[in-house]
């Protein structure tokens, strides 16, 4: 993906979607499934990613708001800036209506923004989601980048960071605007967070009625994004922690469940628990990655906290 500032339409992002699900078909005509059981598996998993439309149009996890809390807390007094990744799907009922979950994050800097850093980051993080979707049998539509989040590097500044917009129109450019977010970390709100008065994210999404996804004032409030926890599919204590769980709790939008946020009370975000087990010296981004090769950018060993 391009983070050029000032993209033309030279540098807009290309999709390998419309090839992937060129293959897929092809895979599906000519190479069945052995036996029962693995078509029975790949059905479910077909399944769980249309089935959950009762948490919520847009949803977010306790895990992926908690990492971005961490992200930010790291580096608290600099800018941090990563993606939002999960499933997306139609309405089965209505195709104008479509279900975003954000499931996890990917912290990228927590330096100056380096368009050259965003690219290689892309190329990493779409060939693992698109490995993922393979091994499952789903289009790559379904499991992909939602949006982007950020954080700026002083707590009371509040407006929209314009490296985040940038990548966040190239992403409504590839797919639709009704499918990408942008989510600001509120530095000033984290203290309200931790106390479980305040979830300190804003959410953002590209009005209908604008044409030019680079402009501030295309990106509107929203407030109809929820945070939800994981079901039993999710690791409870501190559990050896393996990717292919990973992988099937990242595409089991079913297992979603709403909190009580009725009066505005978030200590089922379980904030202060999480924080208490210092993942914050734990969690590493991109440009960490880049430093040393050895910390991963996916941050798998951070999944165990999932339910605590």
């Amino acid at each position: 993906m391009s983070a050029d500032p000032n993209p033309d339409a030279s540098s807009q992002p290309t999709t390998d979607d419309v090839n992937d699900e060129a293959s897929s078909k092809s895979n599906n005509n000519t190479d069945q499934p052995n036996t029962q059981t693995e078509q029975k598996s790949a059905n479910d998993v077909e399944c769980k990613l249309n089935k959950n439309t009762q948490c919520g149009q847009r949803t977010c996890t306790v895990y992926a708001h908690n990492k971005m809390i961490c992200h930010a807390l790291k580096h608290l007094s600099g800018s941090v800036f990563g993606l939002l990744i999960g499933t997306t799907y139609k309405d089965p009922r209505s195709s104008n209506t479509t279900y975003c979950h954000v499931m996890d994050v990917i912290p990228l800097q927590h330096t100056v923004f380096s368009a050259m850093v965003i690219e290689v980051a892309f190329l990493q993080i779409e060939e693992w989601l698109s490995a993922l979707c393979k091994a499952h049998n789903i289009s790559g539509k379904h499991a992909r980048v939602l949006g982007v989040y950020f954080a700026n590097n002083h707590g009371e500044d509040v407006n929209k960071n314009t490296s985040a917009i940038i990548i966040a129109s190239q992403l409504v450019a590839r797919y639709s605007r009704a499918s990408v977010l942008m989510c600001q970390i509120v530095s000033d709100r984290i203290d309200m967070a931790y106390k479980g008065e305040d979830c300190a994210l804003d959410w953002y999404m590209m009005s209908p009625k604008s044409g030019d996804a680079e402009n501030k004032k295309s990106w509107r409030d929203i407030d109809d994004v929820f945070v939800v926890q994981s079901g039993d599919n999710a690791p409870s204590g501190k559990n050896i922690v393996t990717q292919t769980q990973y992988e099937d709790w990242f595409l089991d939008a079913a297992q979603l469940q709403s909190l009580d946020v009725a009066k505005q009370r978030f200590n089922e975000l379980r904030l202060q628990a999480f924080l208490e087990q210092k993942p914050e010296q734990q969690l590493y981004d991109f440009d960490d990655h880049l430093d040393d090769p050895s910390k991963d950018w996916r941050n798998f060993h951070l999944w165990q906290y999932v339910k605590q």
